[in-house]
């Protein structure tokens, strides 16, 4: 089981021009801290059909590995 948390829709700060503010992205956070388990759970659905077009670890706004340990979310675009 994955628990997490929807952590900015169209909120927070973003660069303009960010798909947050056309309604196609999504930051997650996991109580667990598991971004690994939850990016191989994203890019499972990406691949049956599922309309995300990017996922994508990140710390503070800069992109990170997943599996590094300085993740504070996921971000995920929509197509």
């Amino acid at each position: 089981e994955l628990k997490y948390k929807v952590t900015s829709l169209a909120t927070g700060q973003h660069s303009s021009g960010s798909d947050h503010y056309q309604g196609k992205g999504v930051d997650l956070s996991t109580e667990q801290n598991n971004y690994v388990n939850m990016e191989n759970r994203l890019n499972e659905l990406k691949e049956n059909g599922s309309p995300i077009g990017h996922i994508q670890c990140e710390q503070k706004g800069k992109i990170v590995e997943c599996g590094s340990g300085n993740v504070d979310h996921i971000h995920v675009s929509y197509n």
